[in-house]
């Protein structure tokens, strides 16, 4: 098994130099000599004082957002008025904001003249309505405004005044909590006229409302000047010296955390020299982000203090206890006083995942091997998974427990594992019941770590109740994929096959078709109607990658096509609706298309046309759409229309195109249900619409896998729904989610490079959704057959209330953004339906 580590694990502090120029490495080595002299010095913070108060100052990017954006801003960060404490701080005047940046800000003050500077400050604001600390602070110093110095990281080297908590601390009530932090970086032995800060966002937005810098106890010429030097292209540096600010600050941030501990009064001085090390290490490498956590072995080390405190305060050198599978994991979390044994409930023909935490408190990394032990029938043991969950790290600074990455068996009955010292980390099993008869299976779980341990054990019991899901589950779930445009969302032709086998692995059975792969209209006549088809080149290979599937989504969006094509879309030709050259157009391309499917043998019940995404009202797009709908049903029944509207009430859509769609698919919404009960009877035609519901609100790793992502199809149920979306699995339109810190907005139901595609928990969460859908069809249809055998009435009425109730009290006790709030609520209420389908599958047979 490889290092989990990233190059460099020879050396002793996990560093490398093979990023930087030589020229580059000797000024980081003289800077590290500086900060570590400047560490040892008397501060300076207090020896003048602001001497960027109403100094000038420039920046990369005007601020842009609006609810604090006012002719100030060009003067509010040096001028020492600071936010109220009582508002929200991006709503202040005071505070100047920034949004979609996706890259460093760089904000340069002229102190006017060189300056001593013992210290500099940065307040900002995290928490709340998608904003964070920022990542990372750059502090560049110059004489001349043109040869600058980098001279350190600000939010490491403001350690001493300590780090605000994670903005996504898994730990903590909410996933977002707010706050204002000024980071202050003291003892500094810095000198020049120009002071350059270089901000990495984290996220959407970066706020600030004051920048102070305070002069040193010294004189400027005795000043450091020994970093890096650089005349210009500040964001390329930047962007190349990013990872080791990234490691570097999670560092401080694991130190600050083990100074928590309980035991941290005896190892005060191994704090203090790791935290040493971690201010003076050398330029790092580029990371391995996808290795996840540690970063390197001196993090590593970090880690291992944990084990040595946990050991120390009586911990044990291993510990394994059953966990909650969607309950949030950090890797200094410790085993319960009393762990529970855990009972898998399944119905047969589906999958369930069981957690397994495993705490190892020792300095070293530990093989184990893992294996179930079963009394009585087994379970087999090819149908069973393994995955490690691996930590990875949030530009909000949050670990996350979230990719799943599947361990293959070494022999045939167990797997082979590692696990890192100092932390807890968690086993993920799958297990699939297929075909297994209806019962009690009793096994254990046994970790062996060999010579350095004894085995762990705990019983684990799995009852596989009446009741079979189907092959097809009978939700359709979607997730707008976007398999069909290799370089975006970060599909690539080299993983695009690994995302569709994981997507369908976990329970998507529809796929959507874009519009660049779709067949287009040609050699029109001048009546408007096409003679053939073109690009059915594309559209057949896609077909073809994606195979057999419930429905092919083909996302036509006629507005779309006429801006793209120019208003000569491929559809319509671009006439007006109402001509009979549109008419023709249309009704020639349905036929066409429709031919072209009969030839394939492909059943065109399944093809189904988004033909205007997400319309509002009541415009031209809405009357273009609804023509060119009608048009296709008459000429091809069998074609289904979707539409997904997303205006607040049905009054203020065009009724037509209501009338002409099969499946609508409007937003769910997590207000007043009855109000979107009524929303929802508004738009259907009761007995022809299919009703569906998605949401796009986004889909990170701040998202409760279960309060957002299974909910859906609880929600689904709840309002008779029959398909469920979420846009979208993959990141948007950034280089590859492993690494958070590229910026841009993440959706993270799959991790993804350009080689390989790993699920998340939050995929397995949607697929325990639609799973649990099918209990509720399960129950209802026992129902059905119960009042055909006249069984009694009051089973049967307490199998009606659980269909009726159960749904909307289960999601009640969810949060779509509190992710350890209710997380396990569905799987309590899972259970009950179980029951009830065991004791009416029992009657019905009698």
């Amino acid at each position: 098994m490889r290092s989990r580590y990233n190059k460099g694990d020879d050396r002793s502090d996990g560093t490398d130099d093979s990023m930087c120029t030589s020229d580059e490495m000797r000024s980081w080595r003289r800077l590290l000599a500086l900060i570590g002299v400047a560490a040892a010095l008397p501060s300076t913070a207090g020896a003048g004082g602001n001497i960027a108060l109403h100094r000038p100052y420039t920046w990369s990017r005007a601020p842009n957002y609006a609810p604090c954006q006012d002719d100030g801003d060009s003067k509010q960060l040096t001028d020492g008025q600071l936010t109220a404490a009582d508002r929200g701080f991006w709503i202040q005047k005071p505070a100047v904001g920034w949004q979609r940046l996706w890259g460093p800000l760089s904000i340069t003050i002229d102190l006017g003249s060189v300056r001593a500077i013992g210290a500099i400050s940065f307040r900002s604001a995290g928490g709340g309505s998608a904003v964070a600390f920022p990542a990372f602070i750059h502090v560049w110093m110059s004489d001349d405004g043109t040869s600058y110095h980098f001279e350190g990281e600000l939010i490491a080297l403001s350690w001493q005044q300590g780090l605000p908590d994670s903005a996504g601390d898994p730990r903590a009530p909410r996933g977002w909590p707010a706050g204002v932090h000024r980071y202050l970086a003291e003892d500094l032995r810095l000198g020049g006229r120009f002071v350059k800060l270089i901000v990495w966002p984290a996220g959407s937005y970066l706020f600030c409302d004051e920048i102070e810098v305070f002069e040193g106890g010294f004189d400027a010429r005795d000043a450091a000047r020994a970093g890096p030097s650089l005349n210009g292209d500040f964001d390329e540096w930047v962007r190349r010296h990013r990872h080791h600010a990234i490691a570097q600050v999670r560092m401080i941030y694991d130190l600050q955390e083990l100074g928590r501990h309980p035991e941290a009064g005896n190892f005060t001085d191994d704090i203090d020299r790791l935290r040493a090390r971690v201010l003076s290490m050398p330029c790092i490498e580029a990371l391995d982000m996808t290795r996840g956590l540690p970063y390197t072995p001196l993090h590593a080390r970090i880690w291992a203090l944990h084990g040595r405190m946990q050991r120390s305060g009586g911990h044990p050198a291993f510990q394994c206890w059953p966990a909650a599978p969607y309950r949030s994991l950090h890797p200094f979390d410790v085993a319960p006083d009393t762990p529970s044994s855990p009972v898998v409930h399944l119905l047969g023909n589906e999958a369930r995942p069981v957690a397994v935490n495993v705490s190892s408190n020792g300095t070293e990394t530990v093989r184990a091997t893992v294996s179930l032990r079963w009394t009585g029938r087994p379970w087999p043991q090819d149908a069973i998974e393994l995955a490690t969950v691996r930590f990875t790290e949030t530009q909000e600074r949050a670990i996350w427990s979230g990719a799943l990455v599947d361990v293959a068996p070494a022999r045939p009955d167990r797997w082979e594992i590692e696990l890192q010292g100092g932390i807890t980390t968690q086993l993920w099993l799958t297990l699939h019941s297929r075909d297994l008869p209806r019962g009690r299976y009793d096994g254990t779980f046994v970790m062996d770590v060999g010579e350095v341990g004894s085995p762990l054990e705990f019983p684990l019991a799995i009852h596989v109740h009446a009741g079979r899901a189907p092959a097809m589950p009978s939700l359709d779930a979607y997730t707008w994929d976007y398999l069909h445009v290799p370089g975006r969302r970060l599909i690539t032709d080299r993983n695009r096959s690994e995302a569709l086998a994981l997507l369908r692995r976990y329970g998507v059975r529809s796929y959507w078709i874009d519009l660049w792969h779709l067949p287009f209209g040609t050699d029109m006549a001048t009546d408007g109607s096409y003679a053939r088809l073109a690009n059915l080149d594309r559209f057949d290979a896609q077909l073809d990658f994606i195979g057999p599937a419930r429905r092919y989504y083909l996302y036509v969006s006629l507005g779309k096509a006429r801006k793209e094509f120019r208003g000569r879309e491929p559809f319509t030709g671009g006439h007006v609706p109402g001509t009979p050259q549109f008419d023709n157009a249309a009704r020639s391309y349905f036929r066409l298309l429709s031919d072209h499917l009969d030839a394939r043998g492909l059943d065109k019940t399944r093809f189904v046309f988004c033909v205007l995404d997400e319309p509002t009202g009541k415009g031209p797009g809405e009357r273009l759409a609804a023509q060119f709908m009608r048009i296709g049903k008459d000429t091809e029944p069998a074609f289904l229309f979707f539409e997904n509207p997303v205006a607040r009430s049905a009054d203020d859509l065009y009724r037509p195109l209501l009338e002409a769609s099969d499946v609508l698919c409007p937003k769910f919404t997590t207000g007043d249900d009855a109000a979107y009960a009524t929303y929802l009877r508004t738009l259907v035609r009761p007995g022809v619409t299919e009703l569906h519901g998605y949401d796009c609100t986004d889909g990170g790793w701040w998202r409760s896998p279960t309060g957002y992502f299974r909910r859906m199809a609880w929600k689904a149920w709840q309002f008779d729904m029959r398909g469920v979306g979420v846009w979208s699995s993959m990141a948007a339109n950034v280089p590859g989610n492993w690494d958070d810190f590229r910026g841009g907005p993440a959706w993270e139901m799959l991790l993804a490079t350009p080689e390989r595609v790993t699920p998340t928990k939050l995929l397995a969460a949607w697929r325990d959704g639609i799973a649990d859908y099918e209990y509720f069809r399960i129950l209802r249809d026992l129902v059905r057959r119960g009042e055909a055998a006249k069984l009694r009435e009051g089973r049967l009425e307490a199998a009606r209330d659980l269909l009726e109730d159960l749904a909307p009290a289960a999601i009640r006790r969810t949060s779509p953004r509190e992710r350890n709030v209710g997380h396990d609520s569905f799987d309590q209420a899972r259970l009950r339906l179980l029951i009830a389908i065991d004791g009416l599958t029992d009657a019905i047979g009698r």
